[in-house]
């Protein structure tokens, strides 16, 4: 039976404030994933037609290719952590890591920081280059409590997301196949996360993960270790036929 869900981009919540209950929400952290690795997830959301919200972490000429595509918006992705801890200066390296990167998308009014790096001043330095949307909030879905996206003191959007495959793989067995299913028929906002390299390998735990490391330049290989099983790839091509 067709489902009435549609998908959606964060650019576009505005719209939706009083109707979010059929969309979701798909974003996608690359995490400097291979180009070949990035294509695939690309070739499922084209296959689907599904619209999704890319974070970009680095330069890929699979960007321009992106930019064409009218279902895909293009936000940032920046790794503020480890550079934070190298130099304890959080506003200087907020302010080149989102320099650098609206550098590769000025487009972007979209981000989500690498392990949810956040603060207040990271939330004015991303204000100031542009960004409107903040997708660094995580809440892990539960039925009983009603999400949405709220304004924050200094005029941006914070968009919690509520699933998320990193978190799924390190302790699947918190979570049962009928438990990502009910998620799409929540009335509350649907922001589903996801990451290449888990679609790819469709993650199921994070052994999955850690043993295909050594051979994430190399596809071919990756391919081979992709694991068996309603995981992470199972899961987003579920999510993407439900909505297209």
């Amino acid at each position: 039976m067709k489902s009435n869900l549609s998908s959606a981009l964060i650019r576009d919540l505005p719209r939706f404030e009083n109707a979010i209950s059929d969309k979701i929400f798909v974003t996608i952290d690359l995490d400097w994933a291979h180009d070949a690795i990035i294509e695939d997830t690309l070739n499922l959301l084209i296959q689907y037609n599904t619209k999704a919200t890319i974070l970009i972490t680095h330069e890929t000429p699979l960007i321009e290719e992106m930019r064409k595509n009218y279902n895909l918006e293009l936000g940032i992705h920046p790794n503020l952590e480890q550079d934070i801890s190298k130099f304890n200066d959080l506003t200087t390296v907020t302010q080149n890591r989102l320099f650098d990167l609206k550098l590769i998308v000025p487009e972007a009014i979209t981000f989500r920081s690498h392990s949810t790096t956040n603060s207040s001043r990271i939330m004015e330095v991303a204000r100031d280059h542009g960004i409107q949307y903040d997708l660094n909030f995580f809440i892990e879905f539960h039925q009983e409590f009603y999400f949405s996206h709220w304004r924050l003191w200094n005029g941006m959007t914070r968009v919690p997301y509520i699933w998320t495959d990193d978190v799924y793989i390190s302790e699947p067995q918190r979570e049962s196949d009928q438990t990502f299913r009910s998620i799409i028929n929540w009335p509350g906002i649907k922001v589903l996360n996801f990451h290449p390299i888990h679609i790819f390998l469709n993650s199921h735990k994070k052994s999955d993960y850690e043993n295909s490391k050594k051979y994430r330049e190399n596809p071919e290989i990756l391919s081979r270790l992709r694991s068996p099983g309603f995981g992470t790839r199972e899961k987003f091509i579920h999510l993407l036929s439900i909505t297209s």
